[in-house]
């Protein structure tokens, strides 16, 4: 029997998402599975004060400041951090080029949310901005973008002692577990969090590429302690104001979306594990070992290690070992593994290639970089304007390298990076394996309806909940051909057995009240 179903599996960043569940039962797992429905975020939490070049040199006194996303309704007091840093360049949004460049992204409160449901505590970090990208000395770029990048790896110190401190001094305000933090970043914040832990050596500072050789005869690195300070920003210094000192730096684990490390060479044997998320044709930040681009000018800063080479090398020196000994066999990670080189713990983000869409200036599309941000169109147009900009052409530019850009197509990737994070995430913080479940969506007049498939593969039941009642379940081999079919379930769950299935892949056709869609499933 021959059905008229289309064979279309959607995958991954725009396509599948993701919940989590124990071993042994369909029950919730928390910092795996959506445990709370809603956060309370305590905004503009002053976790520091610091020297920001923004306010004019030498530098005036600036608050560094942070939302806090807790569980609505959690009373867990022990709880892991995941600290989440904004994009922008080191530039405030519009000056950049972009609409994006705050702790209020879109982007930042979506993987806030998304964390904050599992039940973490979740950091979305400001962290100071100013340099110098119009320059056209090639030095003085390189030389203020580096300390840009310094002067973020301190901000992102402070904030982990100010949550320890507040736990010692002020009774544990948000409910944190010190012994576990996690810091990420996007974008400008994904070499913020690749510095965090990497760099951390003097004689890193000295690297060839590092110096400042404006005096071939007396060459010197672009970032000064005697000036900026320590790499935890810890020295009182004229462009350092520490704050909580005595309070540990340590984190757990780190993963960047975007962004590059300086040089995969900072990296050593026993420094934290990677996740990293990256656009393989991202024109900003290289995917391997190449060239950083001022995305305003397209003006060159210097080369650096993005998210293929910063993880092969974790990998390499044993540091990913916590997770990476583990083998996933969920949509997200079967995704990953086809294309990330057998890197485990890359997961490259495939983008369409660029359109032949223009703005009125003439400048065409470009390889999409940051396909996980979206923003208010009519918003970031307003603020441009009142700044003195073509509001219209700046936002036509923004779209260039996010075609197609929606709230709905950006939090499509943001399943995909947490469902990707989560259990590798819960691995390090926890000790214990737990493999990942994709889920399908069903479309309705309503939106999307979520039904789950777990195992998958699986080498006797598989397990499909949804959030509707299932209506039935259809089950075809690769021809075309009718193998299995269940009617009238009216149950939210069903358990599939192989009994009398051949071993391979199949297609399933779910339907429920909300709809019908089709999905690949194996059995072992």
């Amino acid at each position: 029997m021959k059905s008229p179903f289309i064979y279309q599996v959607v995958f991954f960043a725009i396509v599948c998402t993701t919940t989590f569940f124990s071993e042994k039962a369909l029950a919730q797992t928390r910092y795996l599975d959506n445990v709370f429905t809603d956060a309370t975020v305590t905004s503009d939490v002053v976790y520091g004060i610091n020297v920001s070049v923004l306010t004019g040199l030498p530098g005036g006194p600036f608050a560094l400041k942070m939302d806090v996303y807790e569980p609505s309704g959690d009373t867990e007091t022990n709880r892991p951090v995941v600290i989440v840093m904004h994009t922008g360049n080191f530039l405030p949004a519009v000056y950049n080029g972009s609409p994006t460049g705050s702790k209020t992204d879109n982007a930042v409160v979506e993987l806030c949310e998304q964390f904050t449901r599992r039940g973490y505590v979740a950091i979305a970090m400001a962290y100071r901005l100013g340099w110098d990208p119009l320059n056209t000395v090639e030095a003085i770029r390189t030389g203020s973008i580096m300390n840009a990048a310094y002067r973020a790896v301190q901000d992102a110190h402070t904030c982990v002692r100010y949550l320890r401190m507040d736990v010692t001094l002020n009774g544990n305000t948000f409910g944190i577990d010190t012994s576990k933090f996690v810091i990420g970043g996007i974008g400008t914040g994904g070499y913020v969090s690749l510095g965090f832990d990497a760099f951390d050596d003097y004689a890193e500072l000295q690297f060839l590429k590092f110096m400042d050789f404006t005096d071939p005869f007396n060459p010197v690195p672009y970032i000064d302690t005697a000036l900026s300070g320590d790499f935890n920003g810890e020295w009182t210094r004229p462009m350092n104001t520490p704050s909580h000192v005595g309070y540990s730096n340590n984190a757990n684990m780190i993963f960047n979306i975007g962004g590059a490390m300086g040089d995969s060479s900072w990296m050593a044997a026993g420094d934290l594990p990677i996740i990293s998320f990256h656009c393989i044709n991202d024109p900003n930040a290289p995917y391997h070992y190449g060239a950083v681009i001022v995305p305003t000018t397209g003006g060159f800063v210097l080369n650096a290690s993005g998210g293929h080479s910063v993880v092969w090398n974790a990998n390499n020196l044993g540091n990913n070992d916590a997770f990476a000994t583990e083998t996933y066999t969920d949509c997200f990670s079967e995704r990953a593994d086809l294309i990330n080189d057998g890197i485990k713990g890359l997961f490259p983000f495939q983008t369409p290639p660029p359109g032949s869409t223009t703005c009125s200036d003439g400048a065409g599309e470009t390889e999409q970089g940051s396909p996980w941000d979206w923003w208010d169109e009519a918003a970031y147009i307003a603020t441009a304007t009142n700044i003195g900009k073509d509001g219209d052409l700046e936002n036509c530019h923004a779209l260039l390298s996010n075609p197609n850009m929606s709230e709905y197509k950006a939090k499509y990737y943001a399943d995909t990076i947490v469902g990707y994070l989560l259990p590798r995430m819960y691995k390090v913080l926890f000790g214990t394996y737990i493999d990942g479940v994709c889920y399908v969506d069903i479309y309705g007049a309503e939106g999307p309806s979520k039904v789950t498939i777990y195992p998958n593969p699986s080498a006797d039941i598989i397990k499909i909940s949804a959030e509707d009642l299932l209506r039935t379940i259809a089950l075809y081999d690769i021809s075309g051909r009718l193998i299995y079919e269940k009617t009238d379930i009216g149950a939210k769950m069903f358990m599939l057995s192989n009994t009398r299935i051949i071993p391979g892949m199949y297609f399933a056709q779910i339907t429920t009240d909300h709809g019908q869609a089709t999905t690949k499933i194996i059995f072992k």
